[in-house]
């Protein structure tokens, strides 16, 4: 005999004819069907596994062993500095947007996907170009413009007869999205027939950031006439200026494919609004000429940063213009100073200087309102410029004392990096 606890664990029950012991009728196989016959609905296999799944749920976990840790607090030291990496690039996103002056959604993060560049674009010059020229050689310049975008286009000026231009010339792009390019092409000049290509060039984000580019990248398409092609090459710098973001959430893994050395910087950087008011008492220029008055037009730039450059419109026949033109300067970091010119737009020569004037780190501190005494403004000529700057939105009354010796004091003349007066450009 067997008894009811061993048939229990046996998977048989007993029976009353002499203790013969039979299976479970929940552990008998279901009988194969015959040919010709229906085969189990799926509604009982699904049934069956669903309490099966149940058992199995219902037991319980396995212990850990002696001096192990639980198994769901285990976890790789890489993924959490990936996790503080992450947390620390979201941070920096958040501190380089506010910097910017755009909101990024109460409070949220913003999505690199959305991230919008600013850049800063300095053609240097290119060297072995092809002679595409008859007679004499190639008459070079420079187009730029990001890929697919013609209303961010720029041009330098033309250099003539020359295989080794050199342009010099800064330009600031705005609009620029993580999956953009940079498309840079070398023409050929001409006054009669369609201009030749001489050669193009092709930069990504990833080569400019999170540090800047600056030297050659070498030119395809230099020659389309024949398989020929001449080494030629396109000196450039690169550089994020500012970064500016939507306003969507981004997720802790999409910020790690970010430059955070870029927004590192720009957390660091300053926002500066200059507001160009007005000058009064300019001296005319175009005396003596059938021009009329002076046509004035005021610039201001970081010194030594050319690319920070900005100016005014053009007023015409004017010795007070007024312009009240806003506008950002962009690469302000503490320790700038800031130069001002005020300048006669003429055609065929150079630019006459209507006066000069400089702020100082410590008079931008706080930022500056009111009125500049203009240097160089002419023999017994008394002229005035009018400014507004705003750093982190601060802009102080400037003391009468300061502006008196702005006015007097000879060293505050920029020099070096200073503001010059620019030819006319005739358009290409």
């Amino acid at each position: 005999l067997i008894s009811p606890m061993q048939s229990a664990r046996s998977g048989y029950t007993a029976t009353s004819k002499g203790g013969v012991l039979s299976p479970r009728k929940d552990d008998v196989a279901p009988p194969k069907a015959k040919a010709g016959e229906d085969k189990p609905a799926p509604a009982d296999d699904a049934k069956a596994a669903e309490e099966e799944k149940k058992k199995k749920s219902s037991r319980p976990a396995p212990k850990a062993k002696s001096g192990a840790a639980p198994e769901s607090a285990a976890k790789p030291s890489e993924k959490i500095a990936e996790d503080a990496a992450a947390a620390e690039a979201a941070a920096k996103v958040r501190a380089a947007v506010a910097k910017s002056g755009r909101s990024s959604g109460g409070g949220k993060d913003p999505n690199p996907k959305d991230m919008v560049y600013t850049l800063k674009v300095k053609i240097i010059g290119a060297q072995n170009l092809r002679n595409a020229d008859d007679f004499g050689q190639s008459d070079p310049f420079c187009v730029c413009m990001i890929k697919g975008k013609p209303k961010s286009k720029f041009q330098t000026k033309v250099v003539n007869e020359n295989a080794n231009p050199t342009w010099d010339e800064c330009v600031q792009l705005s609009g620029f999205g993580l999956g953009d390019k940079l498309v840079f092409e070398v023409w050929d000049k001409d006054t009669f027939s369609a201009n030749d290509l001489l050669g193009r060039a092709e930069l990504t984000r990833s080569q400019f950031t999170p540090i800047a580019f600056r030297g050659d990248v070498k030119l395809t398409d230099t020659n389309a006439k024949t398989a020929v092609s001449k080494s030629s090459k396109l000196q450039l710098e690169v550089e994020v200026l500012q970064v500016e973001a939507g306003d969507s959430r981004s997720a802790l893994t999409e910020v790690r494919r970010y430059d955070s050395g870029v927004l590192e910087k720009l957390a660091n950087q300053r926002k500066v609004m200059v507001t160009f008011v007005s000058a009064r008492g300019l001296r005319n220029a175009d005396w003596g000429t059938v021009n009329g008055l002076s046509d004035p037009y005021c610039v201001c730039e970081i010194p030594g940063k050319e690319c920070s450059r900005i100016k005014t419109p053009v007023i015409k026949d004017s010795l007070d213009p007024v312009w009240n033109f806003r506008s950002q300067l962009m690469d302000y970091e503490d320790g700038d100073s800031l130069s001002f010119a005020v300048l006669d737009k003429d055609l065929g020569k150079k630019d006459d200087v209507l006066g000069r004037a400089a702020l100082t780190k410590d008079q931008l501190a706080r930022g500056f309102r009111g009125e500049l005494s203009l240097l160089d403004a002419g023999k017994g000529v008394k002229a005035y410029l009018k400014v507004v700057v705003e750093v982190d939105g601060q802009a102080s009354p400037a003391p009468a004392v300061a502006m008196a010796a702005i006015a007097e004091n000879k060293a505050d003349k920029p020099s070096g990096g200073a503001v010059t007066p620019t030819g006319s450009k005739k358009k290409s």
